[in-house]
């Protein structure tokens, strides 16, 4: 997740190792060669025991996610849609539930 184009460079540049990732080039719409995964937005959600859905902010997200992607591909990006990723309630550390242990930390 990113607040803004330049959060988003940093977290590109750190998870991929890179350093020619930098906030003024994904700012300035400088996307080719660089690929972005989009998780379903309809498949990542909070369960309701931690988080009751609010439709105007989900129908928000969604539209903040179609606008990011189509913006990277206007400009030369890759765009991975639909991206596997374990849901929520499947998150497992130590054969108990990643959540639980996260909110009682």
């Amino acid at each position: 997740m990113a607040r803004t184009p330049g959060d988003l460079a940093n977290v590109m540049a750190v998870l991929a190792n890179r350093t020619e990732l930098s906030a003024d080039r994904v700012m300035t719409g400088t996307w080719a060669g660089l690929r972005v995964g989009f998780v379903d937005p309809t498949m990542w959600n909070f369960v309701p025991s931690i988080c009751e859905a609010d439709p105007v902010l989900i129908e928000q997200q969604r539209r903040g996610l179609r606008n990011a992607a189509h913006i990277i591909f206007s400009n030369g990006g890759t765009v991975e849609e639909n991206v596997p990723l374990t849901s929520m309630d499947e998150l497992v550390l130590d054969g108990k539930d990643a959540l639980d242990q996260l909110w009682s930390a």
